[in-house]
């Protein structure tokens, strides 16, 4: 079976080489009882026959483990030292002694027994994926906040501030004159950097309090959203229309803006550079669109 393309499950070896035969064997055989499964070769897992001996194991659109046939080298000591065999990794592989949830074996049926269980080659439940998906909404959207402190310059002293506001509270109406340090800070470009503070402070409180919509757009344009609100995944697919209105409405404007930018009642378009997955992702409000203009 050397050299056999892949012709009886879903997969793709990003034209990197052919699939190695041993892992052609299993993914063969665990094709006929679960279809679903499909497999993403790792690029530069590729031995001196141009076989891939590595890949990816998604179901459906999740990516739900990982398998390879190759050398186990524990110790590391020497490039001759241990056997090759299938080594599966999976998040719900439990192993007491081992740092990675890996199962290895040299037997062909275990492999494929294990990738047809789906106590542990399985989708995550629900529930930790949309506890995954809220901690970044709260992580991107608290960098948010905080990128948008860099555009406001301030060079005055607390004493100055603090002085400022003992005026203010006994009824005075201070002199800005008097002031000079707060005074050069009242300048257009602070205003505007002070209004995307607050803005962006307020999606951050209603991210913290998970009223929110979170809707992904992959490289491909697929689409996914997310409801914090009732903690589960709402749609996936290729267009917006069987989103409701409002999100469809609040979505149309976060379009126009840049990423690491919000409008007010209305959403953001975060940075999403620093999670693994989507190309952009959108925090949508939950609710009709008020008056904005304010």
């Amino acid at each position: 079976m050397k050299g056999t393309t892949m012709q009886f499950y879903t997969a793709n070896t990003n034209g990197a080489g052919h699939v190695h035969p041993m892992l052609h064997e299993v993914f063969q055989k665990v094709f006929m009882k679960r279809p679903s499964l499909r497999y993403v070769a790792t690029p530069d897992a590729v031995n001196s026959a141009n076989e891939v001996y590595a890949f990816q194991i998604y179901d459906g659109v999740e990516f739900v483990g990982e398998i390879a046939w190759k050398r186990y080298r524990p110790g590391r000591t020497t490039l001759d030292e241990g056997k090759i065999m299938y080594q599966i990794s999976s998040p719900f592989i439990c192993k007491e002694r081992s740092p990675r949830n890996t199962l290895l074996t040299t037997n062909t049926r275990s492999a494929v027994k294990t990738l047809l269980d789906e106590k542990v080659i399985r989708k995550r439940e629900p529930s930790e994926l949309i506890a995954k998906k809220i901690g970044e909404a709260k992580y991107m959207t608290d960098e948010l906040v905080r990128k948008s402190r860099w555009g406001i310059s301030a060079r005055h002293s607390e004493t100055d501030i603090l002085k400022f506001i003992l005026k203010v509270a006994d009824g005075e109406l201070p002199n800005l004159d008097d002031f000079p340090k707060i005074k050069a800070s009242v300048t257009d470009d602070n205003r505007t950097a002070m209004a995307n503070f607050e803005i962006a402070t307020g999606i951050m409180e209603a991210v913290g309090k998970e009223q929110f919509y979170l809707v992904e757009y992959e490289i491909d344009e697929s689409i996914t959203a997310y409801s914090a609100i009732t903690k589960e995944k709402i749609y996936q697919g290729n267009s917006t229309y069987e989103l409701p209105s409002w999100v469809q409405s609040k979505l149309a404007m976060l379009k126009m803006i840049d990423k690491g930018q919000a409008i007010r009642n209305v959403g953001a378009k975060l940075d999403s550079e620093r999670i693994v997955g989507p190309e952009v992702v959108y925090i949508v409000l939950d609710g009709e669109i008020p008056d904005l203009i304010e």
